[in-house]
């Protein structure tokens, strides 16, 4: 076992050491093309010859596909993963960071009517001594534009520009900190505050997205009940976010009936084969990042970001 997690993680290092021999060339003319169209501002890369690399190595990897524990995952994430370091002496610098994307709840499951997460969720929002109205509000922008003005709270009417259409969702953290804002000057409550929604929630509107048990954050944990912890927070009042990894233990734990309920919370023990990848390319005169998502098992690769 110890052999064959070796040689994953070398053949995986290898490939994206190739990965970023091939794609820097690339990469710095449509990273200059796309800073002249859309500076400071993402850049969605679908259709580049970035991702049609990347593509090609990752789907020809027959080691990624013999992936198959949690283990397994975080033996890729700590080996392949590298901070920002000379490429040679091209005067380029690269970083790759891997990591589980599925390691917190999707915050759009709140208002699906069979799921169990609101629930949670509210309980845990009790324990911080936040009115359930918060997650009125939440419900609200998600559920979108409502044709009868029936709304649980008055959000609409002071931010109406989150409420997009009828199928509407959450689509960043930023749109969730617009909703605390309004939250805090309705109720003077800043308790809500202390709360690490970066480590919580992910924004996406995939219905079949699940929690990786295996993975998951501490507070995504806590939701859940299976950790109760205080939040901590440093000198400036910011809070700190734990490192969080993957491993089987707690999922090893359950029985089989605390497995299956896991399903009502959008959540799973079943090892979540989604990676979050992403490259940093700098030379003296540019920058970029690539981020995207990647499906070890059907190869397809989605949401790809460039980050000017």
């Amino acid at each position: 076992m110890k052999l064959k997690r070796k040689a994953i993680a070398l053949l995986i290092t290898l490939f994206f050491i190739m990965l970023i021999t091939i794609s820097i060339g690339i990469g710095l003319k449509q990273m200059k093309m796309a800073a002249r169209e859309v500076k400071n501002e993402s850049f969605m890369l679908q259709n580049s010859v970035i991702l049609d690399d990347v593509m090609q190595l990752l789907n020809n990897s027959k080691e990624l596909s013999d992936i198959n524990s949690s283990e397994d995952l975080q033996l890729v994430f700590d080996t392949v993963s590298f901070p920002i370091v000379p490429l040679g002496n091209s005067g380029i610098k690269v970083g790759i960071n891997l990591s589980s994307a599925r390691t917190k709840f999707n915050i759009n499951s709140i208002a699906d009517e069979n799921a169990t997460v609101k629930e949670a969720f509210e309980s845990y929002l009790g324990s911080k001594m936040i009115e359930v109205e918060y997650l009125d509000m939440i419900e609200d922008v998600i559920v979108g534009i409502r044709a009868d003005g029936n709304y649980k709270t008055d959000i609409f009417y002071e931010n109406k520009h989150l409420f997009k259409d009828e199928d509407n969702y959450i689509t960043s953290l930023q749109n969730l900190n617009e909703i605390n804002n309004y939250y805090k000057k309705t109720y003077n409550n800043n308790k809500i505050d202390i709360i690490n929604f970066k480590n919580m929630f992910s924004f996406t509107k995939d219905n079949n997205y699940a929690l990786d048990v295996n993975c998951a954050t501490q507070e995504s944990l806590e939701i859940l009940g299976f950790v109760q912890r205080d939040i901590y927070i440093d000198d400036e009042e910011e809070v700190i976010e734990d490192e969080n990894f993957c491993s089987s233990v707690l999922c090893d734990s359950l029985t089989e009936i605390q497995r299956e309920e896991l399903a009502g919370y959008r959540a799973t023990c079943t090892p979540q084969m989604y990676i979050d990848v992403v490259l940093d390319i700098m030379s003296d005169e540019s920058s970029a990042t690539i981020k995207f998502e990647y499906n070890l098992v059907t190869k397809k690769g989605s949401s790809f970001v460039y980050e000017i």
